[in-house]
C-alpha cells in the first residue's frame, strides 16, 4: 500500500472544498467515521485532486454492497479508493490489459468488480475497413463490457463509475458555445442510458443507479437555478444530473 503523503494544496478553493466536503458529506454519509478517516486519507496522498470523488463513491459502495469475504478487483491501475478498501481488509487485485480486447484475468473469478472511471478512456479497436477509420463504433467498450462480464462469477457484481455526458456541467458547457464534455482528453463520455445499454447487452442486469456532484462541486451556485428554468421551460427532467455517474450491475 502507499502511504500517504501530504499533498500541499493549500489554496484557499481546495480549503473550501475540504471543509464543505467535513461540514455536510462526511456526516450524511451511511459510516461518518469511515468517510472521515478515508477522505483524511485521499487529503494527504497522491490522489488528493480525487479525494471528493472517492469519499462519495465509497458512500454509495457502502450503501449498497457488502464487500466483506469477497474476491474483489479493479479494471486499470489500482485507485486510492481501492488502496483505502485494501487498507480496511477488502483485498483488490488490479486488472490489466488492452481493455479494448481484453483483461487479464480467468473466466468467472470475482465476486466484484469495480472500474472507476476508466469507460469514458477506451478506444475503438484498430480499424479493419474505412468505416472503421473514420466511424466511432463502440468496438472498444463493447468488449470491455463482455470482458468485465466474463471474469465476474455469476451473481457477481460489477460497480462502475463514468462521467455524466448529460450532467448540468454539460448542459451549461452547450449553452455557453463549448463542447459539452467533462474533460476534454476523454475518448467519449457517455450517457447514464448508454451505459446501461452497453453493460445489458453484455449479460449484465441493472442493480442501482444514481448520479453525483463529484468532480464540478466549485461550480457557481447560481448554475442549478439558471438551468432549473430551462427545465421548467422545456418539461425535461432535472433529475440524475450530477456530473458522475454510479452503476452497480450484476451479472446475470
Amino acid at each position: 500500500m502507499i502511504e500517504p503523503m501530504h499533498s500541499g494544496h493549500d489554496d484557499a478553493a481546495y480549503q473550501w472544498v475540504t471543509s464543505m466536503v467535513e461540514t455536510h458529506v462526511i456526516p450524511a454519509s451511511l459510516d461518518p467515521v469511515e468517510a472521515g478517516a478515508a477522505f483524511s486519507f485521499f487529503e494527504r496522498s497522491s490522489f488528493a485532486e480525487h479525494r471528493v470523488r472517492f469519499v462519495l463513491t465509497l458512500d454509495a459502495i457502502r450503501r449498497r454492497v457488502d464487500l466483506a469475504g469477497l474476491r474483489v478487483a479493479e479494471t486499470g491501475h489500482m485507485s486510492g479508493l481501492s488502496r483505502w478498501l485494501t487498507s480496511q481488509g477488502t483485498n483488490v487485485d488490479e486488472l490489466d490489459g488492452d481493455f479494448r480486447y481484453e483483461i487479464n484475468a480467468p473466466n468467472d473469478t470475482y465476486d466484484v468488480l469495480l472500474s472507476f472511471e476508466v469507460l469514458e478512456h477506451i478506444k475503438d479497436q484498430d480499424h479493419r475497413n474505412f468505416d472503421d477509420l473514420v466511424l466511432f463504433n463502440d468496438t472498444g467498450v463493447r468488449a470491455f463490457a463482455r470482458e468485465m462480464h466474463r471474469v465476474i462469477k455469476p451473481g457477481g457484481k460489477l460497480i462502475l463509475t463514468t462521467p455524466n455526458a448529460c450532467s448540468l456541467f454539460c448542459i451549461e458547457q452547450a449553452f455557453d458555445g463549448s463542447p459539452p464534455w467533462l474533460f476534454r482528453p476523454h475518448v467519449r463520455e457517455y450517457s447514464p442510458d448508454e451505459v446501461i445499454s452497453l453493460a445489458t447487452d453484455a449479460g449484465f442486469s441493472l442493480v442501482h443507479f444514481e448520479t453525483m456532484y463529484a468532480h464540478h462541486h466549485l461550480d457557481p451556485v447560481d448554475r442549478e437555478a439558471r438551468l432549473q428554468r430551462y427545465f421548467n421551460a422545456t418539461a425535461h427532467s432535472p433529475e440524475d444530473r450530477g456530473d458522475d455517474s454510479f452503476f452497480v450491475f450484476q451479472k446475470n
